[in-house]
């Protein structure tokens, strides 16, 4: 094989190539494996194969490696960990790296009301953090509108709505409001006219409240 590699290196970069790749094929080494899928830029394959115990290693690679990627990739890792590994705590970092705000948020509201105990406390904590989360990650409108979603199906209507009327109007918030006031009518006349807020500390207290 050393003599292969020899003589390949002076055949042209198609030749280099193919003995490079046989090599490291017949190797079975997972180091080598790994090596491999960063120079051939398979880095799909990687994440595909990656050993889930080592996760960690997995994200460091294609951080460093990957380029434009990058994203996909974590949402590669993420979907591993939650399906294969039940890890829902690792699959959530890697759920941020992708920049999956839906499906952060969507770990969060299951995780938070199991660990705070209380539902207010749990909604407070979650609010908080998708404040930090979207100013980081300079999420859009439509993002936004899922945390109204998680409020109504937790049966606080009252509490979405006035969310819903902190945002400005568009087709999706329009037919969120109207799902909700559908669903409790008479819950919902007795709410003022809309809501406006000049700051999300003010967000955060109309919330809990």
């Amino acid at each position: 094989m050393a003599e292969a590699l020899l003589l390949a290196s002076g055949g042209g970069i198609t030749l280099w190539t193919r003995a490079r790749d046989e090599y490291l094929r017949l190797q079975g080494d997972t180091f080598l494996t790994t090596v491999g899928n960063i120079m051939t830029n398979d880095f799909s394959k990687l994440v595909a194969n990656s050993n889930l115990a080592h996760w960690m290693e997995t994200l460091a690679i294609v951080a460093t490696y990957s380029g434009r990627e990058y994203q996909a990739l974590c949402e590669q890792l993420a979907e591993r960990l939650e399906k294969e590994k039940f890890d829902i705590r690792s699959a959530l970092i890697c759920y941020i790296c992708a920049k999956n705000f839906p499906k952060t948020v969507s770990i969060w509201a299951i995780t938070h009301v199991a660990s705070q105990g209380s539902q207010n406390l749990a909604l407070q904590d979650l609010v908080e953090k998708m404040a930090v989360l979207q100013d980081v990650t300079k999420f859009q409108q439509a993002k936004r509108e899922m945390y109204a979603e998680i409020l109504a199906n937790s049966g606080r209507l009252t509490a979405a709505m006035r969310y819903l009327c902190l945002l400005p109007d568009d087709n999706s918030s329009a037919t969120l409001r109207d799902r909700i006031f559908n669903s409790a009518p008479a819950q919902m006349g007795q709410m003022p006219g809309a809501l406006r807020a000049d700051s999300l500390s003010q967000v955060v207290i109309v919330h809990v409240m």
